[in-house]
């Protein structure tokens, strides 16, 4: 399967060197300054970038918190829209980071729990702007890196199983004749 997918990037790749190239420019805004007090996104709170494509402009979403709220995704979606923005995606960090104890059958707050969902659209609208106006000229790269890494075979597994057996043995040994020693010097 590996295979199959490593030809398929490559189909990819190779298919795209003939399409025509467009500029990029990329912009990035988070809430640092909005001062959002709630308990259920982590300290890095929420984010968002803008990708320039062809004058066409993308963003992608992020909250640092625990999944989402059925539904929020797609108000926030049509919240944007509606204000002409296009929201490919919102991703969460998934850290289960709990600024407070969460009495109920998850352990933790989901995004939207707690946060209204009309403060939640005006963030992310607020972060959709603040990333537009700070869209500079990027480049994208991809590069490869390889590396070996020595990773442990069966018959090291093997001889650390004997040596933690035989461990075990020396120990209950020891401890049968200190226990038998004690006895004897109690009599």
């Amino acid at each position: 399967m590996g295979d199959d997918l490593l030809k398929a990037a490559k189909s990819n790749l190779d298919t795209l060197i003939t399409k025509e190239k467009f500029p990029l420019e990329v912009g990035y805004a988070n809430s640092e300054n909005l001062k959002i007090q709630s308990d259920d996104l982590g300290p890095g709170k929420l984010g968002i970038m803008c990708l320039k494509i062809n004058n066409e402009k993308f963003f992608l979403g992020w909250a640092d918190s625990n999944n989402m709220r059925n539904g929020l995704r797609e108000e926030i979606v049509t919240h944007l829209s509606k204000h002409g923005y296009d929201l490919l995606e919102i991703c969460t960090s998934d850290s289960h980071y709990k600024a407070r104890e969460a009495r109920n059958k998850y352990g933790y707050f989901y995004f939207g729990s707690l946060s209204e969902s009309q403060d939640v659209t005006s963030w992310y609208l607020n972060l959709t702007k603040k990333a537009e106006q700070n869209l500079s000229p990027a480049m994208f790269e991809t590069l490869q890196q390889e590396t070996e890494v020595k990773v442990m075979g069966p018959k090291q597994l093997e001889n650390y199983s004997k040596s933690l057996d035989r461990a075990m043995r020396i120990t209950q040994g020891f401890l049968v004749g200190t226990t038998a020693f004690f006895l004897f010097t109690l009599l």
